[in-house]
């Protein structure tokens, strides 16, 4: 999948589906997802192997804060 150029459009929960599918159904964490314009989703993990879902964080730079991103929706 390339997604260079991509456009993100929405940012999503990962469905059960996709969560079982990775094999995360039994973490405590849950995970999202961005949606991007063609209809795939890129979302984070905790390492390489895909070991459970992760979390995305972000910076602020004109406020200099650190935010984290979530979402209350599942798709």
């Amino acid at each position: 999948m390339n997604i260079i150029g991509r456009k993100i459009v929405d940012v999503i929960a990962l469905s059960k589906d996709i969560v079982e599918a990775e094999g995360w159904e039994n973490s405590p964490y849950s995970c999202i997802g961005l949606l991007l314009d063609d209809g795939n989703i890129i979302y984070p993990s905790q390492d390489e192997e895909g070991n459970g879902p992760g979390a995305l964080f972000g910076k602020n730079v004109k406020e200099d804060i650190s935010v984290f991103i979530m979402t209350s929706e599942e798709v």
